[in-house]
């Protein structure tokens, strides 16, 4: 028997093989050819959806990162847990900018990405088509945030497709920086989710954002372990019992929310139509079954 084995390789490292067993090459040579074309035709419509750090090839310029090449076709990039730091993500934004006009998620989570590596990122995602972008634990703080804050407020002429979710969890963003992403939230049209837990927010950040999130679409908010109070659980309260108010998910457990904010809370509540998941998880309210005002 004839073992003839056929390797093609597509422009995107993309490596297909075929092995033909027959008696006689003269005989099947019409078969082999049909096969042959069906392999390559089908794998020149391979498209690279999902892509990590093994598909990246990364190299140096005068000891700096460089992206020497990616999928062009990539939709989702994963690199959680990928040790970059802010050099590698301006090394992304650069390949961005060249070779990832597909992507439409994000993920940069458990890095050690700093305000400057998101500045680098905040200047492709102002003009991309990224909606889901995860950069929960890292080193993001106040000066990061305005960054991200500009790169939401979008206008008719930019391309792309804005921001629908951003998850920043377990960074060092402030009053400052969450003031700034309220701004970048008034009137906004398409961020659905957001995501802040642990953050050093305090109630004066908090304000800014519960004001905006009035005048947008808001489905998630999630501001677990921020450094709110009473002061800043009446805030949100007063988001929730609010006419226009889209919200279905909100989590503002351990925080420093006693019982004039949880009663702020559920009075909210009472008010929202859409409400489907409150989590109140940690704080140190009473919530006494005898309380009237509670019940």
């Amino acid at each position: 028997k004839i073992c003839v084995t056929c390797y093609y390789r597509l422009s995107y490292d993309y490596h297909c093989y075929f092995v033909l067993f027959s008696s006689s090459m003269k005989h099947h040579y019409s078969i082999f050819v049909l096969f042959w074309y069906v392999l390559i035709t089908s794998a020149e419509k391979t498209v690279f959806k999902n892509c990590t750090n093994s598909d990246i090839k990364w190299g140096t310029d005068q000891g700096s990162p460089i992206v020497i090449s990616m999928y062009p076709t990539c939709t989702k990039l994963e690199l959680g847990n990928g040790k970059l730091h802010d050099a590698h993500a301006e090394a992304l934004s650069n390949a961005f900018l060249m070779y990832g006009n597909s992507l439409t998620e994000i993920r940069l989570q458990r890095n050690f990405i700093g305000d400057d590596g998101i500045m680098a990122l905040g200047r492709f995602l102002k003009h991309s088509s990224v909606s889901i972008l995860h950069l929960s634990s890292n080193f993001i703080s106040d000066e990061g945030a305005l960054a991200l804050a500009e790169a939401m407020k979008r206008d008719i002429k930019d391309e792309g497709a804005p921001l629908k979710e951003l998850h920043l969890a377990n960074n060092e963003i402030g009053e400052t920086g969450c003031e700034s992403l309220g701004h970048a939230l008034r009137g906004n049209q398409y961020l659905k989710v957001l995501v802040l837990n642990h953050n050093p927010l305090e109630d004066d950040g908090v304000q800014t954002l519960a004001l905006a999130a009035r005048t947008s679409v808001l489905r998630d908010l999630k501001l677990t372990q921020c450094g709110l109070t009473d002061t800043g659980a009446s805030l949100i309260g007063a988001l929730l019992g609010y006419d226009n108010s889209l919200l279905q998910v909100v989590e503002i457990g351990l925080n420093n929310i006693g019982d004039v904010g949880a009663l702020a809370v559920a009075k909210g509540l009472a008010l929202n139509a859409h409400m489907k998941t409150m989590i109140l998880t940690g704080a140190p309210t009473s919530m006494r079954g005898d309380d009237e005002d509670w019940k």
